[in-house]
C-alpha cells in the first residue's frame, strides 16, 4: 500500500490497523465530556512534568476546546496546578488574578494580552472553568495561569511601576527615567522609532532594577509579600529579553540566515526559561504549556519560505527535562480556521480561511485514513512498532499556519517533521471550524 508524497512521488503508507493500534479515541472535543478511554490517555500522558499542548493553527476552535478538555482532565485527575500560555508574561498576570482570586473581568484580561489568537470563546471558557474550579479552594491548591512570552516591554514596566507604588518605594530618579526609556507602549518593533534606544538601555535598566529590588528585598517583602517581590523581579528578565528580541526583529532583513535563526532562538529560548522559572516560582510538580506546534515540538522551528530553522521552545525543555517533557502536536484534515489575511487594498485583517482536505503524503492525510476523530496518536508507542517505526522516523509534512495565511499558496504551509523527533503524541481532528472571537455571539 502506497501514498503520494508532497513532492509527487509514492511512499509506503503504514497499515491502518497498525495506526489504529496506537491511537486513543477521544470521542469529542467538547470540554464538558469525559474521555472514553482514560486508561489509554493516562498511558500516553504518563508522569510528564511539562506537557506541551500544540496547535497546527492559531485559530482552530476544535484544537482549543480539546486543549481545554485535556487541561480539565489534568487538573482533576493528575493534580495539574499551573497552566502557561504563549502570551506575554506580564500582561497575562491579569488572567491569573481572575483565575486565582476572582478579581477583574476575564474578557478584559484576555483583551489585554494583545493577541487575537487567545481572545476567543474557547479560551474564555477555559479561564472561566479554572475560576470555578478554584472557588473555595485553599490558596495553595488553586490553579495558576501565566504567560511565557516576551514580545513587549510595556506590561513589565507597568507592573514594576505598580509594584513600587504598592510597596511605597522611593525609587531613584534614574530608575524612573530608565523605565520610561524601555517602555514600548505595546507597539510592534517595526513601528517603534526608539527600538534601538530601548535595546541599548535594556540590559542596563534590567540590572539596575534587579539590584534595587535585591537591596530592598526585606523591606519590600514585609510590605507586599514574597510572591509580589518575585513577580516584580521577573519583570526585569522580560525587559531584558524583550528589548533584545525586538532589536533582532528590526535588524532582520531576510538576507542573513544566522541572523534569522537568532531571531527564532531568542524568543523560544526565553519562553523555555520562563517555563522553568514558573515551575520553581509556583513550586509545582507539573505544568501544561499551551502554544503553537512550532514552539512545543522538540525538533525544529522553521522560518517560512526559507531554509532557516532553530531550536524551538520544546527542544530547550526536552534538553532540560528529558522524558519528563511531553510534546503533543495537533493536526487536522479539513475545515476552517482564522488567521490574518491580505485584503484587496493590501492591508491585513482577521478572517476565516478554509482547507478542503489534507495534502497527499502528509501526516494529516495518513491519520485521516483512520476514519476516526478526534484521536490521540501515540508516537512514542509507534516508534517501538516495526510496522510504523520507519513512518514516524522519516520526515514528512503536516499543515501548519501561524498568524497569517495566504489561501492562494497553501503549499507554503506545510512543515516537515520526523514525528519521532518532534512529538510524543499527536491529536488529530478531521473536521474543524473557525475559533469564535469573544463578543461575536
Amino acid at each position: 500500500m502506497t501514498e503520494e508524497s508532497t513532492d509527487g512521488s509514492t511512499v509506503p503508507s503504514p497499515p491502518v490497523e497498525a495506526l489504529a493500534g496506537h491511537t486513543t479515541p477521544l470521542g469529542t472535543t467538547d470540554p464538558l465530556e469525559p474521555f472514553p478511554d482514560a486508561d489509554g490517555l493516562d498511558e500516553i500522558l504518563g508522569d510528564a512534568r511539562v506537557i506541551g499542548l500544540g496547535e497546527a493553527t492559531h485559530g482552530t476552535r476544535e484544537f482549543f476546546r480539546l486543549k481545554h478538555r485535556l487541561i480539565r482532565y489534568l487538573v482533576r485527575e493528575h493534580g495539574l496546578r499551573t497552566v502557561a500560555l504563549e502570551a506575554n508574561l506580564p500582561e497575562t498576570l491579569a488572567i491569573d488574578e481572575y483565575v486565582a482570586h476572582g478579581r477583574g473581568d476575564p474578557r478584559d484580561a484576555l483583551d489585554g494580552i494583545y493577541f487575537w489568537t487567545w481572545n476567543v470563546e474557547a479560551v474564555l471558557g477555559l479561564v472561566e472553568w479554572l475560576r470555578s474550579f478554584n472557588e473555595g479552594r485553599p490558596l495553595a491548591d488553586r490553579v495558576r495561569f501565566h504567560g511565557i512570552d516576551i514580545q513587549y516591554t510595556t506590561g513589565a514596566v507597568q507592573r514594576l511601576r505598580g509594584y513600587f507604588e504598592q510597596v511605597d518605594a522611593e525609587i531613584p530618579e534614574r530608575i524612573a527615567v530608565a523605565l520610561e526609556t524601555v517602555d514600548d507602549d505595546g507597539v510592534n518593533p517595526d513601528r517603534d522609532e526608539r527600538t534601538d534606544e530601548r535595546h541599548a538601555a535594556g540590559e542596563r535598566v534590567a540590572a539596575a532594577v534587579r539590584d534595587h529590588l535585591d537591596d530592598h528585598r526585606e523591606a519590600y517583602v514585609d510590605r507586599a509579600g514574597e510572591r509580589a517581590w518575585g513577580l516584580a523581579r521577573r519583570q526585569t528578565a522580560v525587559i531584558e529579553a524583550a528589548t533584545t528580541y525586538r532589536k533582532a526583529r528590526v535588524d532582520h532583513t531576510g538576507d542573513d540566515p544566522e541572523q534569522a535563526a537568532r531571531l527564532l532562538r531568542l524568543r523560544d529560548r526565553a519562553m523555555a526559561e520562563n517555563v522553568t522559572w514558573l515551575l520553581e516560582f509556583e513550586d509545582t510538580d507539573r505544568i501544561a504549556v499551551w502554544g503553537h506546534d512550532a514552539h512545543v515540538n522538540r525538533s525544529k522551528q522553521e522560518m517560512r519560505d526559507s531554509d532557516v530553522s532553530s531550536t524551538p521552545m520544546g527542544g530547550y525543555l526536552a534538553d532540560r527535562y528529558g522524558e519528563a517533557y511531553l510534546a503533543v502536536g495537533f493536526a487536522c484534515g479539513r475545515g476552517s480556521f482564522q488567521a490574518l489575511g491580505e485584503t484587496d487594498d493590501g492591508e491585513y485583517e482577521l478572517m476565516a480561511h478554509t482547507v478542503d482536505g489534507p495534502r497527499p503524503g502528509t501526516v494529516d492525510a495518513t491519520l485521516d485514513t483512520l476514519d476516526a476523530s478526534p484521536v490521540l496518536f501515540d508516537v512514542r508507542g509507534a516508534r517501538e512498532d516495526s510496522r510504523l517505526a520507519d513512518w514516524v522516523e522519516t520526515p514528512r509534512g503536516t499543515f501548519s499556519a501561524g498568524a497569517t495565511y495566504d489561501p492562494d499558496s497553501p503549499e507554503r504551509y506545510i512543515t516537515e517533521y520526523s514525528l519521532a523527533a518532534a512529538f510524543d503524541a499527536v491529536c488529530y481532528v478531521a473536521e474543524t471550524t473557525r475559533a469564535r472571537p469573544v463578543g461575536d455571539g
